[in-house]
């Protein structure tokens, strides 16, 4: 991860010797940069690796990017517990789908890795985004939209044919409540994201409902 760190390091002191003198410095979500928080739960730079090659392999038409909410949803790799898993076989197993989650990923995380080949080898007919939640205790609101147009722009970049699905944030904070709860990371509650992104789906991907 050493290599990673560096090149990080390396893109942080380029911004700020690009930006103007006596200009605020950019947000951390305009910073792209690698990260290695979740380890050992998982080795980022080898999910890179691997999710980069596999979406390009099968040149995905649905894709799912996040942090660890989406990663636990299910899919190619299985480096971490998936509870998601059987939810996922069922309604995007058949879809050509990939899963670009990455535990504990920044937006600025996010960022690095779409500038680094994650997307370049779909042909997505639909995206959906979910990721920001880790930004919420470090940057303020306007931050954190900044740096969700960041990867909104990459996208139509990279994909510009997709439909991008932004979701929202799901509820967080110390206090569970009975909205989060339903919303946890856990079959049922996968099960609950599914179903609702379902219609959008179908009618996205140009799908006949049955």
């Amino acid at each position: 991860m050493s290599g990673f760190r560096r090149q990080s390091a390396s893109l942080h002191r380029q911004h700020q010797f690009d930006a103007p003198a006596g200009a605020k410095p950019l947000p951390s979500t305009l910073v792209p940069c690698t990260q290695d928080r979740d380890f050992p739960v998982y080795d980022w730079a080898v999910r890179h690796a691997a999710v980069t090659k596999l979406t390009a392999d099968k040149q995905a038409s649905l894709v799912f990017i996040g942090d660890s909410i989406t990663q636990m949803f299910g899919g190619a790799p299985h480096d971490r517990g998936q509870p998601g898993k059987d939810v996922w076989e069922k309604f995007y197993a058949k879809r050509n789908a990939a899963n670009l989650g990455f535990g504990y990923d920044y937006l600025e995380n996010t960022l690095w890795r779409l500038r680094h080949g994650e997307l370049d080898g779909a042909k997505a007919k639909v995206v959906v985004m979910h990721i920001g939640t880790n930004n919420a205790g470090k940057n303020t609101p306007e931050e954190i939209v900044a740096g969700v147009g960041a990867l909104l722009d990459e996208i139509h970049q990279r994909q510009p044919q997709a439909h991008v699905v932004l979701m929202a944030i799901f509820p967080r904070g110390p206090k569970p409540d009975a909205m989060r709860a339903k919303l946890d990371t856990t079959a049922k509650g996968y099960e609950i994201w599914a179903e609702a992104l379902e219609p959008v789906l179908v009618k996205l991907l140009g799908e006949s409902k049955p």
